[in-house]
């Protein structure tokens, strides 16, 4: 990516706002059964500005570069986004049904880290008590790390494979069927 393609991109995140509910792409389809995301860990105790943890797209980057042999799903969203807080609780609980299958899951709030406060509220909301992030440093890094295919439009989730590369993306608001194909896709 050149430097003018991801300062395009990260000026992009600044002024896209939400998306509607168009993947970029899809899964193959998987067989119809229980849900993947029905059975999950407990979650964790806290409260909200406790779960809220501050990361860099140069530590995001990292994390994904270097997985540990998990496959990582991230998830782009603002608290002022209508289709972030409406597919806010799938992914909570996705979360907690995924942990336990070797997906680590980053959330990840894209509002100033100077609306923090903004994101707590947006959190209560939901009763989280799973960690959450809260990005930190410059668009670009967060635009490097997420890769080519991300707009700036939100939400948007990715799921890395647990080699790092990028084996699912979707812009706009996610259904839960197809968040569990995506899944499959990447555990197969």
């Amino acid at each position: 990516m050149t430097q003018a393609q991801v300062q395009l991109s990260a000026f992009a995140l600044v002024l896209s706002g939400c998306v509607g509910s168009s993947a970029m792409s899809s899964p193959g389809a998987v067989a119809q059964g229980p849900s993947l995301l029905d059975a999950g860990a407990a979650p964790l105790p806290g409260e909200p500005g406790e779960l809220l943890t501050t990361i860099s797209g140069k530590k995001l980057a990292a994390r994904i570069a270097n997985p540990k042999g998990k496959a990582t799903l991230v998830n782009i969203w603002a608290s002022w986004c209508a289709p972030c807080a409406h597919e806010f609780p799938l992914l909570l609980k996705a979360s907690r049904a995924l942990a336990p299958r070797g997906i680590e899951t980053f959330l990840i709030s894209v509002d100033a880290p100077e609306d923090r406060a903004a994101v707590e509220v947006f959190l209560r909301r939901y009763d989280v008590t799973e960690r959450v992030y809260l990005r930190t440093g410059e668009d670009t890094d967060l635009v490097r790390a997420l890769g080519q295919s991300w707009s700036g439009g939100l939400p948007a989730t990715m799921i890395f494979g647990p080699t790092g590369e990028l084996r699912y993306f979707h812009e706009g608001e996610i259904e839960e069927r197809m968040l569990e194909q995506a899944v499959e896709l990447v555990l197969d």
